[in-house]
């Protein structure tokens, strides 16, 4: 089954990545947004905003309760339900992976 997803005015889509569970994909871009879709349904549920210039990477924790998000300016540590930031991390990135049992977040640029 295919499933379009609409809504994203972003001309470059950087990055996606599915939560453990797979019912939900975050999808990052140009227009400065990472933003997170029900897989079953196609809808977008949250809009991450925030980020002052693209967002390229990103990665849901394994329990998939937070969704990592990768700029220019640093790392954005956001709640994947509600769209709350937790916390900011300073440094470029570009890619960002957490750490099997959720307890560390790497990020590369």
């Amino acid at each position: 089954m295919a499933t379009t997803l609409s809504g994203r005015k972003s001309l470059v889509v950087h990055g996606c990545a599915f939560s453990p569970d797979g019912k939900l994909l975050a999808t990052t871009g140009s227009d400065k947004t990472a933003r997170i879709w029900d897989v079953a349904t196609g809808r977008q549920t949250v809009t991450l905003t925030g980020h002052r210039g693209p967002v390229y990477g990103c990665a849901f924790s394994p329990d998939g309760s937070l969704l990592a998000t990768a700029g220019n300016e640093g790392t954005r540590l956001t709640d994947a339900g509600s769209g709350s930031t937790v916390a900011t991390l300073p440094g470029s990135a570009q890619s960002c992976a957490f750490s099997p049992d959720g307890r560390l977040l790497a990020t590369a640029s």
